[in-house]
């Protein structure tokens, strides 16, 4: 590349920066008290918590059975695409027979509650929540509270894999975690607006009042996908509240990035570190597949509605539209296997829990309309998400399949105190359920720098 490109990719980045900067200099907006129940009013509410127990009627699985035995013939795939037109027959077949012959919720229902549940009343709202408290050892000194949020296709059974480790006491470490995992407001058992507005900015309000709600005045927060938008939220708008920042997606679409994204596909060591190249620039990094992988995303921003009658009337429909997602986003490399790959990483039964969970409450349509709700001129604007500053100290965890994977030099745009930064060998967009142990450690990895800055 000649030195005069050099020279105007270098003042383009140095523009970007200085725009970046000018930009996240704007004065935050308030966010209105909004109140997201039929009326809409503001309402007095008592926030009384309510333990529960997950007890699907027996008419819903009578009539879900009827449905998985009533499934039509699927119509024959392409020979030799495997994934590349969507989910496969083979994958199909696979899940139906399963589904309808070995599944059994009576188990999969008990297992789903081994860990307490619980309601609460939250501006206007009724929020589902999981709190698990942890073991207590000799030399166990601090109980840190840890908020997990999870997002799309995913539910708040996406963790479970993950609580053993973070609610153990672990050998050298004079902490352990009390755990809250919430079902993000339209997903699964939590409670859906009626009314417009209800994106990530005011999902993180009423995650700060649960916390409230609970008694924790200060607590760490973890999220992945829309999870990870949301936890973002929170560390910007109530940090004084949020000691530490963790995540599994970390990424900026700001126009600095965007530049900077650009010039790496061209000159890479001006914006990678000799580890991140390869990372960074994955299949699942690659514009080629955001492009061909991300036509839900469009369809979920726009018109969440009209898909959602097919998937909230069809088992089989809402099955394919979901694993399809855990398929390509676990590793792009999926894409070119008849069977997808599923069972690589995860069982049927796994992967049934959590579409069962949108099947028995009916909540795919609710759950889609967080897309929607994102890109509003409104709440775009309220948001404020690409040119937010975060300064609290922040937790990265970089996996290789992961659907965006930025380097250090973007992050920091946004991230102005990413004291932890990890790069795996291993693992997709669904690393909690994927890679657990991996997911766990780095938490606790984390916390470690955070902790030992408190201390100093």
């Amino acid at each position: 590349m000649s030195q005069y490109l050099k020279l105007v990719s270098a003042l383009i980045v140095i523009l970007a920066v200085y725009w970046s900067i000018f930009r996240t200099g704007q004065k935050l907006e308030e966010l209105e008290e909004k109140w997201w129940g039929d009326s809409g009013a503001k309402s007095t509410e008592n926030r009384e918590i309510t333990k529960t127990r997950i007890d699907v009627p027996s008419e819903v699985l009578r009539d879900l059975q009827q449905r998985l035995e009533n499934t039509k013939p699927f119509h024959p795939s392409h020979t030799g695409v495997a994934q590349h037109y969507g989910i496969t027959t083979t994958v199909l077949n696979s899940v139906l027979e399963h589904w309808r012959t070995k599944y059994n919720w009576t188990e999969r229902q008990n297992y789903l509650n081994r860990y307490p549940q619980y309601f609460v009343q939250i501006r206007g709202l009724r929020i589902h929540f999981v709190h698990i408290k942890p073991q207590i050892q000799q030399g166990t000194k601090k109980i840190l509270p840890l908020m997990l949020l999870h997002g799309w296709p995913s539910s708040f059974s996406e963790f479970y894999e993950v609580v053993p480790y973070l609610v153990t006491p672990q050998k050298d470490r004079d902490y352990v975690f009390e755990l809250v995992i919430p079902s993000l407001p339209g997903f699964a058992f939590s409670q859906s607006s009626r009314k417009p507005g209800l994106s990530s900015v005011y999902i993180a309000q009423i995650f700060k009042d649960l916390m409230e709600v609970l008694g924790y005045q200060r607590y760490y927060v973890h999220g992945g996908d829309w999870g990870s938008t949301i936890a973002q939220h929170m560390a910007h708008r109530f940090q004084d509240r949020v000691i530490g920042l963790h995540s599994t997606m970390c990424f900026i679409n700001s126009p600095r990035a965007m530049f900077m994204f650009f010039i790496g596909k061209y000159l890479p060591s001006l914006i990678y570190d000799n580890e991140e190249v390869k990372l960074c620039n994955s299949i699942a990094n690659s514009l080629s597949f955001i492009i061909s992988e991300t036509g839900y995303f469009h369809l979920q921003a726009t018109k969440p509605d009209t898909v959602g009658v097919a998937l909230r009337d069809s088992p089989m429909g809402l099955a394919a539209y979901m694993l399809e997602k855990f398929s390509t986003l676990t590793n792009a490399a999926y894409r070119d296997r008849d069977d997808g790959g599923l069972t690589e990483k995860f069982t049927w039964d796994r992967l049934l829990d959590n579409i069962m969970i949108y099947w028995v409450t009916q909540s795919m349509t609710s759950a889609m309309r967080i897309y929607a709700e994102a890109f509003t001129n409104r709440n775009l604007e309220v948001g404020s998400f690409n040119s937010m500053r975060i300064d609290i100290p922040t937790g990265c965890a970089r996996f290789p399949y992961e659907l965006l994977v930025s380097p250090r030099s973007i992050l920091k745009e946004k991230f102005q105190n990413l004291i932890h930064l990890t790069s795996f060998n291993t693992g997709g967009h669904f690393s909690a359920l994927e890679e657990p142990k991996l997911l766990a450690n780095d938490i606790y990895a984390f916390v470690n720098k955070v902790q030992q800055e408190n201390v100093n």
